[in-house]
This record gives structure tokens, sequence and C-alpha cells, in this order.
């Protein structure tokens, strides 16, 4: 069995966020196909219908939660010893996908799975190698790369859209994880609008 670079077997993580970039637990097959037409919709959407996308994303949360809640799922092991447990991380996970647009804190996130600011940002640094905040700049980095590919928001919109204050702070955060500015990786990065909205997290984190 292969290890994930998260950490868990690669045998059980599924890619959720179109940016090419997070990772929970894989469900049945039945239940990625209606995940991944939840997330088909919520992309078709994005630039038309806010309201609908958010409604998506929840009905892929909403589905992700009945899966841990089946038998064996909530007494699952932490991906590695002292990490979170798969229904804590893939409630974790969905939120973060979720709200890439608004503000995040790590005492929210521990909130959703129950333990102490202290003991999450541990147990997600061990799970998912980067602390909490680190890995939220990286996912926002990820959705910002999407939207400059996809997309013909000014780079202004585009930080706005996930996360960041302004495009200065995009560009920082941009410049540490990527090597370049975001005008020059949208240039060099010129693609059609059709591309895929899976893959695996860069492994660059902010510093």
């Amino acid at each position: 069995m292969q290890v994930g670079q998260f950490g868990a077997s690669n045998d059980d993580l599924l890619a959720l966020n179109p940016s090419q970039g997070t990772v929970a637990v894989s469900p049945p097959a039945s239940t990625l196909e209606r995940l991944g037409h939840f997330l088909a919709r919520a992309m078709l959407l994005l630039e038309s219908d806010h309201e609908a996308v958010r409604k998506c994303l929840t009905d892929a949360a909403t589905l992700l939660g009945s899966e841990a809640r089946k038998p064996g799922m909530s007494s699952a092991h932490a991906f590695r010893p002292g990490g979170l447990m798969r229904w804590q991380a893939r409630r974790v996970l969905v939120h973060i996908e979720s709200n890439l647009g608004s503000k995040m804190a790590v005492h929210e996130l521990a909130q959703l799975v129950g333990l102490s600011v202290s003991h999450f940002s541990k147990a997600f640094t061990r799970s998912f190698r980067f602390p909490p905040m680190k890995y939220v700049a990286t996912r926002r980095v990820e959705r910002a790369k999407f939207l400059m590919t996809s997309t013909s928001k000014q780079l202004s919109a585009i930080a706005l859209a996930c996360g960041f204050a302004d495009q200065s702070h995009l560009t920082r955060c941009f410049r540490r994880i990527v090597g370049t500015s975001p005008g020059i990786w949208r240039r060099i990065n010129d693609l059609p609008a059709e591309v895929s909205y899976l893959g695996p997290p860069h492994d660059a984190a902010p510093e």
C-alpha cells in the first residue's frame, strides 16, 4: 500500500478541491459519482450563482458526513498516531474548502471537531504536515491558481474571492509558495477553461 504525501494511504484519499489540492477519505464509488456531480455543478455556477455554489458544497459536505456515520467510521483510527481521526479530517477539510473565501481561525476549526486549539493544531499538523493556517493559505493559493486559469477575473477580485485581504496579500503568499508573482504565473499558465479541478496538493507552504 502506498502512502500519500499527507500521511494517509493513497487508497484512502480523495482529492476534493478542484484546484489541485485537498484530500479526504475516499467513500464508495457511488458516493464518488455524487460528489463529482456536486463539485462539477458548483464549478459551472461559480461565476453566476454563488448561492447555488454554496448549496452544492453543502450537499457534498453532507454526503461526506453521512459516510463518516456509517458503522466502523466513527471509531476509525487517525491517519497517523496523534493525528486527526478520519471523520474529523473530513469535517475540517470540507469546511476549509467551502469557506476559502471567508475569514478562518484555528479556534473555529478546532470547534468543528470538539478539540482544544492546542490539541487540534498538533493533530492537524501530524495528519497533514502543515499547521492549520499554513494549510489554509496554501489551499487559497491553489484556488487562486484555478481562478486565474479558468476565468478572466482580475487579480484583485481573485484575491478577495480566495480569502486574501487584497491583491498585495495574495502576491506575497503566492511568491512564497509558488516562487513567482501571480501575474507572471498566469501568463505562463494561460490554460483553457476546462482545466481539471482534481489533484494532489503542492508540498509548498507559506512561511
